[in-house]
């Protein structure tokens, strides 16, 4: 019903104050570099329910969720302290090969 209200609500909107462009959301993400950066901002649940709301955005999106998810699982870790000594160095956990990797 909610859903519904909004959907008849919005579309009154769209008539009192028409853009004069077709264009959409999906049309905004299809190019591949505009969508990975808005989905890594976005962070990755945002991307996955944009996905599953949006059939057009889906259809946009493609793969990126997949590029997405596997771009987060890094872990970084930068500069510290062990006792007196300060670290200075960055290094990243690949959880997939199981490895750390220093950063230059």
């Amino acid at each position: 019903l909610e859903a519904r209200l909004h959907r008849r609500r919005f579309d009154a909107c769209r008539r009192a104050h028409p853009s004069g462009t077709s264009l959409c959301l999906a049309d905004a993400l299809a190019p591949a570099d505009v969508a990975f950066p808005v989905a890594q901002a976005a962070g990755l649940p945002s991307a996955r329910a944009l996905e599953a709301a949006c059939r057009s955005a889906a259809l946009s999106l493609g793969g990126l969720a997949r590029c997405l998810r596997d771009a987060c699982l890094s872990l970084y870790v930068c500069g510290g302290r062990d006792g007196g000594q300060q670290w200075n160095s960055a290094e990243r956990f690949d959880p997939s090969r199981g490895a750390w990797e220093e950063l230059p």
